[in-house]
């Protein structure tokens, strides 16, 4: 479940990075579509580097993160889930195989991690970058 969460996320946050770059486009300031899906295949499943362009496109598009009443408040709120999830399982291995190639456990016996309490950031994390797709969807058919 946890390797769904941290994969879905990933997918939606280069959705927001895409979604944000054809806006920025309209305005003259987006990039290659090419050269954005080069930056992702160089970042490989990692989530940290996604969150420069993020903060990019909420710039650009003068929005604030504001998700009240959730485990997900603000932008930093989830910058630090990313950051959590980035250093239990930064190549999107460890939640996917309960071992490494070398045989070791893929999390160290010293991670807790509390099933309801990550269920519910992950979730509110997935269903705030969504939400920012979808408004910069809108955002693009409007210009």
């Amino acid at each position: 479940m946890l390797f769904l969460y941290r994969h879905s996320i990933e997918l939606l946050a280069k959705a927001v990075i895409l979604s944000g770059n054809r806006l920025m486009q309209q305005g003259g300031a987006g990039q290659d579509e090419r050269e954005l899906f080069a930056t992702f295949g160089r970042s490989r499943h990692r989530l940290l580097p996604l969150l420069d362009s993020i903060t990019k496109v909420f710039e650009y598009s003068r929005w604030e993160c504001h998700w009240p009443k959730s485990a997900i408040e603000s932008f930093a709120d989830g910058r630090r889930v990313i950051e959590e999830l980035d250093a239990l399982d930064p190549n999107s291995f460890s939640f996917r195989y309960p071992t490494n190639i070398r045989g070791e456990r893929a999390i160290s016996p010293g991670h807790m991690i509390g099933q309801r309490t990550i269920l519910a950031a992950l979730g509110d994390l997935a269903e705030s970058l969504d939400t920012a797709v979808f408004g910069l969807d809108a955002e693009c058919s409007r210009a």
